[in-house]
C-alpha cells in the first residue's frame, strides 16, 4: 500500500498520461533498465511482437529525460496503434537486453475512459 505522496508501485509500471491536445503518452518503467535503456526494445501484445525503432522511443518520461529505468513512446502514430492494441489485448510483454516485464492490460479501456472523462470535467 502506498503512503500519501508515494508513487513507487513496484519493479514495473505502465503509465498512460493525457497531455494537452488529447495525446496519450505511454511510459514504461522497469527496474531492470536501471543501467540504461538500450536497443532492442520489443513490445509483445498477446504474443504479437513489435521491435521499436530508435526514433520511436526516448529515455525517461515525456519532458523528463533524466528519469532512470524508464522510456516513453515518441511516435504519435505508434502510440495510437499501441493504445488500440492494448485496449483489445490481455497482456503486454516488454523485452530488452536486461530482461523482460509483464503488464496486464485488464482495465486499459476503463482507465482511458476515466482519463477522458476527467479531461472533459465529467465524473465517470
Amino acid at each position: 500500500m502506498l503512503e500519501p505522496g508515494e508513487t513507487r508501485v513496484g519493479p514495473t509500471r505502465l503509465a498512460l498520461e493525457r497531455r494537452d491536445g488529447g495525446r496519450i503518452d505511454i511510459v514504461f518503467h522497469h527496474q531492470a533498465l536501471f543501467g540504461g535503456v538500450r536497443d532492442p526494445l520489443v513490445l509483445a501484445i498477446d504474443g504479437a511482437a513489435l521491435t521499436l525503432a530508435p526514433e520511436q522511443w526516448a529515455t525517461g518520461e515525456p519532458g523528463l529525460p533524466n528519469v532512470i529505468a524508464a522510456f516513453h513512446i515518441l511516435d504519435p502514430a505508434l502510440a495510437e496503434t499501441l493504445l488500440a492494441r492494448m485496449k483489445a489485448g490481455r497482456r503486454l510483454t516488454l523485452r530488452h537486453d536486461a530482461g523482460e516485464a509483464q503488464f496486464s492490460l485488464r482495465g486499459v479501456t476503463a482507465a482511458l475512459a476515466a482519463i477522458e472523462a476527467q479531461a472533459a470535467g465529467v465524473t465517470p
